[in-house]
């Protein structure tokens, strides 16, 4: 299996189900195309409009273009249906031809992502000539925003799929010149290293296309490709760590420290956000039995929790981070062991044991100020958010960006 095709398989499996809105046209989207089948929200335009000075009159003309953009992804999209439902008659049956299908799967899966592309060239050539003169040079923007929103869908590092700017602006962070700067200058480190990525990606889809005209992938190459493909994630992963670094310090001290949190937590979301102890605590005092007195308790808890867990986490996203840079060739494989490694000597799984171990103590705690009904309630909610919960720390919420994509395509028909 080639690489393109092993990394898609982990995210197609984390992100199902997805939003019911998105499910029948935007799986088809991941499954079909991957990387490259990733439509432009329009999010993603105006927001980049906005940015080179578009006046009311040029966004109206740029949405018109986009909606123009939209129905003729939703036309290649039910094309791309009805021709893989085509197919259905070589899968079935005693005997399915599961070789020829896979070929023809993909020839179907190659057209789509060309008229995908078609399609996006022309909005883009659509929307550049909207620009005044003055407007033009900057319109590189745009195209820097939809490599961004591209990208962001397909990541392993962690921290990769982080939009600085984006997250300032979720935090309601206003911008200085300064910052601007920073971010101007990250916006063009990071679109070089895109654009080498989106080489690459597309150089391994052809060689996987190739390959299975001829017979099995050389394993080798795989792995090579897939070092390849962690090494680009890791330089992105290391500009945003260290351009949020700049960002926080100048930033005012409480901003900064808000923002560099949510860094953290985006990085790392198993070590730094919820754990089984917080959503414990939050689906105990969500519920109408429970008393101020148990309450006051709870918070009590927690805020203990909290401090003992923070140097832990520390030092556990630490050997995380040294984890993912020195993981091996085989990303399933890496998968597969980094999530049943208990008793590993490495630091990560040494480190994670700990805390382990600690969420357990407090677990326990917070039992102590539960009744049996409320204690049921509790262990459901754990039960609930372990299914499926099999990455290891030390990789992102594979497939989650994905997830909020197709679900932000599909409400923009709303």
């Amino acid at each position: 299996m080639g690489l393109l095709r092993s990394l898609m398989l982990c995210v197609c499996l984390l992100m199902f189900p997805v939003t019911a809105l998105a499910q029948e046209d935007d799986n088809h989207l991941l499954e079909a195309a991957g990387p490259l089948g990733i439509p432009v929200a329009w999010r993603t335009v105006s927001q980049a409009c906005n940015r080179i000075g578009f006046d009311s009159a040029q966004l109206a003309t740029s949405r018109t273009l986009y909606e123009a953009y939209r129905a003729g992804v939703k036309a290649s999209m039910a094309k791309e249906r009805s021709a893989l439902k085509a197919l259905d008659k070589l899968s079935e049956g005693d005997n399915p031809d599961w070789e020829t299908y896979s070929k023809e799967q993909d020839k179907v899966s190659q057209q789509f992502v060309k008229e995908l592309e078609a399609h996006e060239k022309n909005l883009m050539t659509d929307l550049r000539a909207v620009c005044s003169p003055a407007q033009e040079p900057a319109f590189i923007k745009v195209e820097q925003a939809r490599r961004r929103e591209q990208a962001r869908v397909f990541t392993i590092a962690p921290g990769e799929a982080i939009d600085l700017g984006a997250l300032l602006d979720g935090l309601k962070i206003a911008r200085t010149p300064e910052v601007d700067g920073t971010l101007a200058q990250w916006e063009d480190s990071l679109d070089k290293i895109l654009i080498e990525r989106d080489r690459m990606i597309r150089a391994e889809m052809a060689k996987d296309a190739e390959a299975k005209e001829g017979g099995e992938p050389d394993e080798d190459i795989d792995k090579e490709a897939f070092r390849q493909f962690r090494t680009l994630a890791q330089r992105v992963s290391d500009l945003n760590r260290r351009t949020a670094g700049e960002l926080a310090a100048m930033l005012p001290a409480e901003q900064g420290e808000k923002f560099t949190r949510e860094f953290r937590v985006r990085s790392f979301p198993r070590i730094f956000g919820e754990s089984r102890v917080s959503r414990a605590v939050k689906t105990a005092q969500a519920r109408a039995d429970i008393t101020p007195g148990q309450k006051l308790k709870l918070a009590e808890v927690m805020s203990t929790y909290a401090a003992d867990a923070g140097p832990i986490n520390t030092r556990w996203a630490a050997a995380a981070d040294e984890k993912f840079r020195t993981m091996g060739d085989d990303f399933i494989a890496v998968m597969e062991f980094g999530g049943k490694s208990d008793e590993s000597k490495e630091p990560f799984y040494v480190i994670r044991k700990e805390r382990r171990a600690l969420d357990e103590k407090y677990l326990a705690k917070v039992n102590e100020v539960l009744n049996d009904d409320q204690q049921e309630a509790v262990k459901k909610a754990d039960e609930e958010a372990a299914e499926g919960d099999f990455l290891p720390e030390f990789l992102p919420d594979i497939g989650k960006e994905f997830e909020s994509t197709a679900k932000e395509w599909g409400e923009e028909a709303e």
